[in-house]
């Protein structure tokens, strides 16, 4: 099974989608606050949901995107987040404290946000947070605020 975030471009909702083996999806959650009716079955519209994971791919490829595809990583290890990390610096030993207080949820968000600032401070020319400051700061929210 794999399971992958499909985040709406404008609304930012959230959809969990899991996919067997064969990359057929087998389950759909729908994340975060009550969602409207109107909004759900705007999502069961034909072509809206990609039925497989190869679909994912596709949309990638041809950006045809309404939604952001991201796989959730399954190693929430400290170990898998100083090795996504691009900037090895600061204490190591402090940085994993402070991510093991984080919840599953919040070092998935972590986890998952790390490409998108590395490509963010490498377009504006500033530099990466140490770890313990991007965990501490909890980055990914940034944008939500």
């Amino acid at each position: 099974m794999k399971n992958y975030i499909a985040i709406h471009k404008k609304s930012d909702h959230k959809i969990n989608l899991t996919y067997d083996t064969f990359g057929v999806l087998v389950k759909i959650e729908f994340v975060g606050e009550r969602w409207k009716s109107e909004t759900i079955n705007w999502i069961f519209q034909p072509g809206r949901l990609p039925l497989s994971e190869s679909e994912i791919w596709h949309r990638i490829e041809n950006k045809a995107l309404e939604f952001d595809y991201m796989e959730i990583p399954t190693d929430l290890s400290f170990s898998n987040f100083w090795n996504l990390f691009a900037n090895k610096k600061g204490k190591i030993p402090s940085a994993q404290r402070f991510w093991e207080k984080l919840t599953d949820a919040e070092k998935i968000e972590a986890l998952l946000y790390i490409p998108k600032l590395h490509a963010q401070k490498k377009a504006d020319g500033t530099a990466l947070p140490y770890p313990q400051t991007y965990i501490s700061g909890k980055y990914w929210l940034a944008e939500k605020i």
